[in-house]
């Protein structure tokens, strides 16, 4: 998505340039700062927060977009309901991964395959 795309900023060999990211009410913006260059940013508006979306076995590994909570938009849950017996699938676990934006790169995972809540650390995006 943002592949080859940068913010430039030019300085003097050795200058201090600070460089900050703010959001605030889906306002977004980039303030680069220094001496020199003074003081330059870059506005955005608009949902700045990524979708996240759960693939799994209960939805035949496509993509259900998960919901931010109200008042904690950093936040986001999708409730999955168990499959029944009889579905082809073992109805006591679903297995699935979270991603950003639909972007297979941006998935958040175990670090090893088929871990339970509390058995092992989050990984990715890669």
């Amino acid at each position: 998505m943002g592949s080859g795309k940068h913010w430039l900023v030019r300085g003097i060999r050795g200058e201090l340039v600070t460089v900050r990211l703010s959001i605030e009410d889906g306002d977004v913006s980039v303030v680069a700062e220094s001496e020199s260059l003074g003081r330059r940013a870059w506005h955005g508006s608009g949902p700045c927060m990524p979708v996240y979306y759960v693939s799994g076995s209960f939805n035949g590994w496509a993509c259900t977009p998960m919901e931010a909570l109200p008042g904690e938009p950093l936040v986001h849950r999708l409730a999955v309901t168990m499959p029944p017996a009889g579905t082809g699938g073992d109805p006591m676990h679903v297995e699935f991964q979270i991603m950003a934006d639909m972007d297979p790169s941006q998935r958040y995972y175990p670090r090893v395959d088929g871990q339970a809540p509390g058995q092992d650390f989050v990984q990715g995006p890669d």
